[in-house]
């Protein structure tokens, strides 16, 4: 009687001892290998052995627990410092839009660029923190809308919304790093103002002479001095 061949692999696999030609045994301890209490005494090393690692485990699982409510904890601090400080911000640039003139006028021009210059530095902290400050004042409310980032507070009644802009900012919107909304704008809307008209320009004629007999004048007096 013919004999098959033999291939390579099952030659290889014949060579092998009969302990390794075994299917290598998954390492992982399953329920009936698991030491317990009721099978092992209870100074055994299998028994201390155990318990130790269920300590273990038990203590990681604390500490994850516990990682996971100070991260919370430091979330909702930094929520707040953000949202104060960006309505601080936001009620100071309304106080210098408003006043810069009149203080201008009064002689605290110095005053004024300071606390601009605090403003600029808000908005620099906020931008280290990767924080949005939004200020929806001018906005179209259809625009608005689909941004989800304003409550209403006021509105003209029977006005066509699609008209309507956001007049004043009550308060500003907030987005933390991620995109996450840590408050909402407030607004109150109006109707949108029409465009000044722009006032008529001078015939361009007497402007040139006029800015050429002043340019001639100031000549003859440069000559004229010694």
């Amino acid at each position: 009687m013919r004999r098959g061949r033999v291939t390579r692999a099952a030659a290889i696999q014949r060579q092998r001892p009969r302990w390794a030609r075994a299917v290598p045994r998954s390492m992982d301890i399953d329920e009936r290998e698991r030491p317990t209490a009721a099978a092992a005494p209870a100074d055994s090393v299998r028994t201390v052995v155990y318990q130790l690692l269920a300590a273990q485990g038990s203590t990681r699982r604390e500490e994850r627990e516990r990682a996971r409510r100070l991260m919370d904890v430091h979330r909702a601090r930094h929520r707040v410092l953000a949202v104060e400080t960006a309505n601080a911000l936001h009620e100071l640039r309304g106080f210098l839009a408003a006043q810069e003139p009149m203080l201008r006028a009064g002689g605290l021009a110095a005053e004024l660029d300071l606390l601009a210059a605090l403003a600029r530095r808000f908005e620099r902290a906020f931008d280290l923190a990767e924080t949005t400050v939004v200020d929806p004042t001018g906005v179209g409310y259809p625009e608005l809308e689909r941004g989800r980032l304003v409550d209403v507070t006021y509105a003209p009644s029977g006005a066509d919304p699609a008209g309507l802009v956001a007049v004043r900012a009550l308060r500003p919107a907030v987005l933390l790093a991620g995109g996450e909304i840590a408050q909402r704008a407030q607004v109150q809307l109006g109707a949108a103002a029409e465009p000044a008209a722009e006032p008529a320009a001078e015939p361009a004629t007497s402007t040139g002479a006029r800015t050429a007999s002043e340019t001639e004048t100031t000549l003859r007096n440069r000559k004229a001095k010694p």
